[in-house]
């Protein structure tokens, strides 16, 4: 019996699982090759320790795209996220920036709604690249979108030839599937569309100038 897709994409997860969960040999170096071939954008890591919500951020400072990384078996506790948009503000960056979770478990809808939100209020866009349980992952459909970046990084940390072949397959598989296309091209445009950091920048100055100016008090305390 041929396999589904569903087997196809419980076979990628459980090969990624065999990298290491850092590093540039790691599962965050596999993040910053795949974004590099579908944004065109250079990426370093950040030194282990405390990262302050950034495993990986643009190698130019105009591009201001930085990325968290989460290569888990089971569900992402709540704690490991939930504080990473407010750790980026406190390091300074926020506004007209573009920050990118990928992860090998599901983000649960409430989650994913709280860090949105936190990310609004600063003025940071936000992509959730995650596990869903249906269909295709949108980390998956990112994976299968990849270049010869992602390829070659796949190529060069599976060292076992089995792994290499079983991963070349499994994205072949989904490629090929009738929902991919629409999948990939949300992925796509989520990424590609680094703007919509700008539109939820102008919504926080909007917010905040109506603040100041609609207070006598506030007026004077941030204006003088």
């Amino acid at each position: 019996m041929a396999a589904s897709l569903s087997d196809h994409v419980k076979k990628i997860k459980s090969i990624l699982l065999t990298l290491p969960a850092t590093g540039e040999q790691g599962f965050e170096g596999l993040i910053g090759a795949l974004l590099y071939d579908i944004t065109g954008v250079p990426f370093r890591l950040a030194a282990s320790g405390l990262q302050f919500g950034v495993d990986g951020a643009s190698t130019y400072v105009a591009d201001r795209i930085y990325f968290e990384g989460k290569r888990y078996d089971g569900q992402i506790d709540r704690t490991q996220l939930i504080t990473k948009i407010a750790d980026l503000a406190r390091r300074g960056v926020d506004g007209d920036v573009v920050w990118v979770l990928g992860a090998t478990s599901s983000i649960s809808a409430q989650l994913a709604s709280d860090l949105r939100t936190d990310a609004r209020h600063r003025g940071i866009g936000i992509v959730i690249l995650d596990w869903s349980p249906y269909g295709i992952p949108p980390f998956v459909a990112a994976l299968a979108s990849g270049g010869a970046s992602a390829e070659r990084f796949l190529v060069t940390q599976l060292k076992n030839k089995s792994e290499r072949d079983d991963m070349t397959a499994s994205l072949a598989a989904v490629k090929a599937d009738a929902l991919f296309a629409a999948q990939a091209q949300r992925v796509l445009d989520d990424l590609k569309a680094t703007a919509v950091a700008t539109t939820f920048a102008q919504e926080a100055n909007t917010r905040w100038l109506k603040g100041v100016f609609g207070s006598r008090t506030r007026a004077r305390t941030w204006l003088g």
